[in-house]
């Protein structure tokens, strides 16, 4: 299972797939620019990451996508904390370990 401090945004981002249409279109045309943007910070929050945004001057309908790509990261970790908590659960009971596979 995937330890959730070690999901850091830029690799959530790397590692977004397209889904056959699962998702926003604002969020995908994000994580497209993002994943064209080899500076893109590693952001600790949502005010870093949009500072960031602001400042190389994008589009304010690109920072909104973004937005939704960031609350979609928060979702994926708070997800991936409590598929931790159940399986540290299950293990101290005797019962069988879950295994995760995040989509996000």
């Amino acid at each position: 299972m995937p330890d959730p401090r070690s999901l850091s945004f830029r690799r959530y981002i790397l590692t977004r797939k397209y889904h056959g249409g699962r998702g926003s279109d604002k969020g995908w045309a994000f994580v497209a620019y993002a994943l064209g943007d080899p500076e893109l910070p590693n952001a600790a929050n949502w005010q870093e990451l949009r500072d960031y945004l602001v400042q190389r001057g994008i589009e304010e309908r690109m920072v909104e996508a973004a937005e939704i790509v960031w609350r979609s990261y928060l979702s994926c970790v708070s997800r991936i904390r409590r598929l931790s908590r159940d399986a540290v659960s299950e293990a101290r009971s005797g019962a069988a370990a879950i295994s995760c596979f995040v989509s996000g």
